[in-house]
């Protein structure tokens, strides 16, 4: 079956072309005032001329009539003067009235579902908790999970399809008194007359249900999954701006690839935000004081079981927190932009060891470095990488600069990661795909990006199935075939070390020959891995 036919058909909705019209109806309104006072001016300098000869002949009359004849003659004249002036004054007030909805229209209506938009939402929440007596109300913050794949699998305009399904299905499950409008991208926000959190879940359950029901008796179903993030109206005085924060909030506390749809704004929310907070003004100083230090996961070549490379780790080892998590601090600094500085002081001590084993006259490897998508928001990201190498007197073929599927999160995106790459190995650098497989577009990725290596995402060898092997083999094969290292990452046993290496894997990283070290235990692990002959207890042993 086709991409496109997947999602086609049920999903699309008569507002195809809505956001088209909202464009059109406002230069229709601008083109009818513009005819209006065209018209409106033509009309006043008639009946000015009209007038002036009216006027004329009166005053022509005054010599000839009696004076009493002319001044009723004037003042009708002037009476049809003035009524004019009104009707012209009530046509251009009408015309004003029609423009002014128009605008609110524009302001008010989403154009791409043809819904409620976000500004309307809140007037019209201000306005209902404004008046509510003893009803219980709770604002919900929804969208989509990975709703970036169905445009990347899809295509826009069945992504659009999409959300004007998922607006009528909301809409279709709404009470009187309750609203819905869409906010930015896939996020809709709900204000409704519950505060029962058990009666919350359930109606966002009939909502995920009727947002599925397009599944019934397809062959390749596409199950749309839903994430909601709840806030319990306690105070109405709140502004309904940090209500919709709130119910955001909750949603992002909800776990990757959690089966709950909600999660309720409460006190562990509140403590994840402190937390973050606490994390973010922690930051600064241990930048300053290098608290995060880098460590080095061994990356082995299966042919002969030799060191064939590492990847650079980030450890935060803070002298009063203790050791911080990386699966704690990198979403926080992720979603703050502060990666960026981890990063390159990553890649700084990288460059060091480096140059520490090319002094010591030492054989060295290269070193893969992770780079957030953050990055690839600046187009002169690469500059100071290049400064760094070249202060510390690092050839940059010894730096493999590691990107991941997420980064390609739309085209203006992928547009400016296609040029990242190009600069990078304009400099020499390497560059490799990280969890290579994690997303749906992996391979069109290939097409259109001249990577070195690709790096096989873990979920594969948790999966022991045939097929999941024959994915894997296909991948390897396809990967030798344009030229690519390949490196299997996550690998804890000797089983899955051997099937690699029989469908012919180039490189392994796991827990299966080492852990993430400090530099001085990696250069020990090189000495052990830079002997010919394998071990007896070597898991490549056959």
């Amino acid at each position: 079956m086709k991409n496109e036919s997947m999602l086609d058909g049920s999903l699309r909705g008569g507002s195809r072309r809505r956001e088209t019209a909202f464009g059109a109806r406002d230069r229709a309104g601008r083109r009818a005032l513009l005819a209006a006072a065209v018209l409106l001016v033509a009309l006043v300098s008639a009946l000015l001329a009209f007038n002036a000869v009216q006027l004329q002949k009166a005053a022509n009359l005054a010599t000839e009539r009696h004076e009493s004849d002319v001044s009723a003659q004037i003042a009708a004249i002037v009476g049809v003067a003035m009524l004019a002036f009104a009707a012209i004054l009530l046509v251009m007030l009408a015309l004003e009235r029609s423009h002014r909805r128009s605008i609110e229209e524009i302001a008010f209506v989403d154009p791409l579902t043809g819904g409620m938009s976000a500004s309307r939402f809140r007037i019209v929440c201000e306005e209902l908790l404004g008046r509510a007596g003893a009803e219980e109300w709770s604002i919900v913050a929804l969208n989509v999970r990975d709703f970036r794949l169905i445009n990347e699998s899809f295509g826009n305009e069945r992504g659009n399809d999409v959300l004007r399904h998922i607006l009528r299905v909301i809409d279709g499950r709404l009470g009187v008194g309750e609203a819905v409008a869409r906010g930015e991208a896939d996020h809709f926000y709900l204000l409704l007359r519950e505060g029962d959190p058990a009666s919350i879940e359930d109606r966002v359950e009939r909502i995920a249900e009727d947002a599925n029901a397009f599944n019934a008796n397809r062959e390749h179903p596409y199950y749309l999954v839903l994430n909601c993030g709840v806030y319990l109206v306690e105070d109405e005085g709140l502004d309904v701006a940090a209500m919709i924060d709130r119910a955001n909030d909750a949603r992002k506390g909800l776990p990757a690839r959690s089966d709950a749809l909600c999660r309720f704004y409460d006190a562990a929310v509140v403590g994840r935000l402190q937390r973050e907070k606490e994390l973010a003004n922690l930051l600064d100083g241990s930048i300053k004081n290098r608290d995060f230090i880098v460590t080095l996961q061994p990356k082995v070549r299966l042919s002969d079981g030799k060191l064939a490379g590492a990847e650079a780790l980030v450890r935060w080892h803070h002298p009063q927190k203790g050791v911080i998590s990386p699966a704690e601090f990198v979403p926080v600094f992720e979603k703050t932009g502060a990666i960026v500085k981890i990063d390159l002081l990553m890649f700084e001590q990288s460059c060091e060891f480096l140059a520490r084993w090319i002094a010591a006259g030492r054989e060295p490897v290269p070193v893969s470095v992770n780079l957030s998508r953050r990055h690839f928001e600046d187009p002169g990201f690469l500059a100071p990488f290049v400064r760094i190498a070249d202060e510390h007197g690092v050839p940059h073929g010894l730096v493999e600069m590691e990107m991941t599927e997420s980064i390609f999160f739309d085209d203006e995106a992928i547009g400016n990661v296609k040029k990242a790459v190009d600069a990078m190995h304009d400099h020499g650098f390497t560059c490799s795909l990280d969890d290579f497989g994690s997303g749906y577009s992996s391979l069109g990725l290939l097409k259109e990006f001249d990577v070195d290596a690709l790096k096989l995402d873990r979920s594969f060898f948790l999966d022991d199935s045939s097929r999941a092997r024959d994915v894997v083999e296909s991948i390897v094969d396809l990967a030798n075939k344009l030229g690519l290292t390949t490196v299997a990452e996550g690998i804890e046993d000797g089983e899955q070390l051997r099937f690699l290496r029989a469908v012919g894997c180039d490189l392994v990283q796991g827990y299966v020959f080492s852990k993430p070290l400090p530099c001085d235990e990696f250069e020990r692990c090189a000495d052990e891995r830079g002997a010919a002959a394998l071990r007896n207890d070597d898991p490549l042993q056959p």
